[in-house]
């Protein structure tokens, strides 16, 4: 791995070196000059308000003698839980030769053992360094851990009081908290019933229901008649975050956050968190560049919340263990600490991962969870700022607002970010062993954990995870879905070694390798894809996991590289030079087919799964007739399944529309689906002897000129484009008197950008070839009624639109 882990500011590393940090030494030398001076500088506000009180009961008694010193016997360790014995066995540990844990572990570990521990370390050792220095200066400045409890009971009053911390009042209605803590039940099995008391109808495999704003939605497996009842009216669902049970205070932070967003939660966020906050598996495609800020909003919200929660329950248990150890070392409960045990943790720390595609996403939703944090400082926040806050903005004028809210900002796709939540700071770019949240993106997280096959692979961290995100999963599919199907495969996985475990503290489901069947997965997107929709019914069965497997780059000879600004190369692409060779090697057929993921009963979560969606409207079609696109023909290609999806598109191709039409058309613009389709094109008009021009995600410019001039001066009859090409870079092209779409655009937005550079719209005919498994993109392109129609057809059959 290189020393370069992404794209930096130039100077941005030093300047956070200089100031932040004597800025925060110097504050910290004057608390402690000024403590001295008065004569409390030995211990904070908790050390000096229990030292007046006690100051205060001792008036007028005689002074007592000094305490003798004890030494407290040593406490029994405690054994695992029972029904551990099956797990321990399969590390090759024996329950008999299990020893406690102490809880003063992670405070004597070494700190160069930790930077080796950490993945970064290598990547940047320097910057690891000036992070810990920076952290720890923090915590040094935080001398009053002590008085924890009490802030914690007097920032409470003042939430309900309405106020901030600086004592400025908070708009917020009051409002009653009628939905329940559904944290509580996190860990329940079976879940707790969200069925309402009117319906007693069972959980059933598929139930349809329609929300303010989102008419096609559906539930699997769970009742949520109870979750619709509290929704309520469009008003009321998009202030329901304001009825449910939160962690104190945070429902002022999040409302002070909207109002600095110039964010507003509508009736589709608000169904959004409501069942979130519930724990169900959610899918919401409905996430566009208009409603960006409030749906991450709502998500950071339910995380921040979840971890608050989830942090004060270990609290809590750690301060009762210490609380009956102290018991047994005063002999008033021998067997207090042995018998104390309570299933808390995982595998290790970290409970959250959000996986997003640019470094920009990521600092949008970093913000706003920090901004969700009370009463929190925050540390190496300037180097955060330095790597990922904006750069240039994206160069592309003509470009609609979508592709200006992907690529405006830092762009760069490969990148890490560990953050850990404790008492009075937020830590920023912590070792992912010691991290609540881990903001990634997936190709940064794989240069981490490895692929199938790799010698040495680190992915324990990922064990425990309870919460996984996926934002913007359309755009995660545009870069490399490969990646995102990698990653989810070792997410929640059993680590190789229960080194730093405290079995006595584990949960069961994570004894019993049941974590993915607790895990809640969240993903958005703009659009429906099956590939988004699998996520949440297919994983890989355990027998699978153990065995190799050659991934597509394998099976292409690349290994991981190094990536590109925009979305990043997939591994090892040198596709300029290789295109005939990759096409050699059978390319065409075999691994077109998509990989068969093996069902698992474990796969799918216990809580049920909810679909938030509503149907298109056809817009892009209906721009294209705008435009005075003459005639838009669409052709039901027959195809039995998936694995022969780009075959049967290429025998419609050759058969349906080349021999008979295509051959004599001058002027054609081809958009291929895939990459793997425009190499067979490509290879197809070579064989031939057609005069064409390509061009792809990874061309060069002078490449990309050339072939532009061409194809807009006649000298070649077709121009040959891959669907990515046009998402990530937005070209017109021009000279175009015939488009040819070799399946529906993933993104509705090429279909209108490409109708709209034709040369003369009233002369032109567009064709769409399209297949039964395209229908959530052909849905995007001429609306729901349409392609229910289209899609049920005869097969062959056209569809004629003007």
């Amino acid at each position: 791995m290189g020393k370069n882990f992404g794209s930096k500011k130039k100077g941005g590393r030093g300047g956070g070196r200089g100031g932040g940090r004597g800025k925060g030494r110097g504050k910290g030398r004057r608390r402690r000059r000024a403590r001295e001076e008065e004569g409390e500088g030995d211990g904070g506000r908790g050390a000096r308000r229990k030292r007046s009180r006690q100051e205060e009961d001792s008036e007028g008694e005689p002074a007592a003698a000094e305490p003798r010193q004890e030494v407290r016997p040593a406490v029994a360790p405690r054994p695992a839980q029972p029904g551990y014995g099956a797990l321990l066995e399969s590390f090759g540990v024996k329950e008999d030769d299990q020893q406690e844990d102490s809880d003063d572990e992670g405070e004597e570990e070494d700190e160069e053992e930790c930077a080796a521990d950490n993945p970064l370390a290598d990547v940047d050792e320097a910057g690891q360094a000036e992070a810990r220095a920076a952290a720890d200066e923090v915590d040094e400045n935080e001398e009053d851990e002590g008085l924890e409890e009490e802030e914690e009971e007097e920032h409470d009053a003042e939430a309900d009081r309405g106020q901030d911390s600086a004592g400025k009042e908070v708009e917020l209605e009051k409002v009653k908290v009628d939905c329940p803590d559904y944290h509580a039940h996190f860990w329940s099995d079976p879940p707790v019933s969200l069925a309402s008391g009117t319906d007693s109808r069972e959980a059933g495999p598929l139930r349809h229901f329609s929300l303010p704003g989102l008419s096609r939605c559906e539930a699997r497996n769970r009742n949520v008649s109870a979750l619709l009842e509290y929704a309520g009216s469009p008003a009321e669902l998009a202030a329901v975050w304001k009825r449910c049970d939160l962690w104190p205070g945070l429902r002022q932070e999040f409302a002070r956050l909207l109002a600095r967003e110039g964010a507003e939660l509508g009736a589709e966020e608000g169904a959004l968190f409501l069942f979130l906050h519930a724990y169900l598996d959610v899918s919401f495609p409905q996430h566009s560049h208009l409603n960006a800020r409030s749906v991450r909003a709502a998500c950071m919200l339910h995380v921040v919340d979840h971890l608050l929660k989830a942090t004060r329950e270990v609290a809590k248990n750690d301060a009762a263990l210490r609380a009956a150890r102290e018991a047994a070392s005063d002999g008033r409960g021998a067997n207090a600490a042995t018998d104390f045990a309570v299933g808390d943790q995982g595998f290790t720390q970290a409970r959250v991962l959000v996986l997003c595609p640019f470094r920009s996403a990521c600092y949008d939703l970093v913000r706003m969870f920090l901004a969700l944090c009370p009463r929190k400082q925050v540390g190496s926040r300037e180097r955060f700022e330095n790597e990922f806050g904006s750069e240039e903005d994206a160069q592309a004028n003509h470009a609609k607002p979508d592709w200006h809210h992907l690529f405006s900002g830092n762009n760069d796709d490969r990148f890490l970010l560990g953050v850990a939540i404790q008492r009075k700071i937020v830590k920023l770019f912590t070792p992912f062993s010691r991290s609540d949240i881990i903001f990634c993106s997936p190709l940064g997280l794989r240069q981490v954990t490895g692929a199938e096959g790799d010698r040495k692979r680190d992915f324990d961290f990922l064990s425990s995870i309870e919460i996984c995100m996926l934002d913007r999963a359309d755009v995660l599919r545009m870069q490399n879905w490969e990646h995102v199907q990698e990653v989810m495969e070792i997410v929640n996985r059993k680590p190789r070694s229960l080194e730093g475990v405290d079995i006595s503290r584990l949960r069961t489901a994570f004894a019993d390798d049941r974590m993915r069947a607790f895990r809640q997965t969240i993903a958005t997107s703009a659009g429906q894809s099956l590939d988004a929709e699998a996520l949440f019914s297919t994983a890989v069965s355990s027998e699978a996991r153990q065995e190799p497997r050659v991934s597509l780059a394998g099976k292409l000879g690349a290994g991981l590289g190094r990536g590109r600004g925009r979305g990043g190369r997939r591994w090892g692409q040198s596709l300029v030079d290789e295109e005939e060779e990759d096409l050699e090697q059978g390319l065409s057929s075999e691994l077109l087919a998509r990989g068969e993921v093996v069902r698992s009963s474990s796969s799918q979560s216990c809580r049920g799964f909810v679909r938030l969606a509503s149907p298109p409207d056809g817009g892009p079609m209906t721009q294209g007739t705008t435009l005075g696109i003459a005639r838009q023909f669409f052709l039901h290609t027959p195809c039995g399944s998936l694995q022969e999806h780009n075959e049967q598109l290429f025998k419609a191709f050759q058969d349906k529309y080349w021999k008979p039409l295509g051959s004599s058309l001058e002027r054609l613009l081809i958009v291929t689906n895939t990459y793997f389709s425009f190499l067979r094109l490509r290879q197809f008009f070579k064989d031939e002897g057609t005069s064409f021009s390509s061009a792809f995600e990874y061309s060069k410019k002078r490449d990309l000129v050339r072939a532009r001039a061409r194809f807009s001066h006649a000298e070649s009859r077709v121009l040959l484009v891959t669907e990515r090409f046009l998402w990530y870079r937005r070209c017109n092209l021009k000279g175009a008197d015939y488009v040819l779409f070799f399946g529906p655009p993933e993104t509705p937005t090429i279909y209108e950008h490409v109708l709209g550079g034709v040369r003369t719209p009233s002369m032109c005919n567009s064709m769409c070839l399209f297949t039964k498994h395209d229908g959530f993109a052909l849905e995007r392109i001429v609306g729901h009624e349409r392609a229910c129609r289209m899609l049920t057809s005869p097969p062959f059959k056209a569809f004629v639109f003007s």
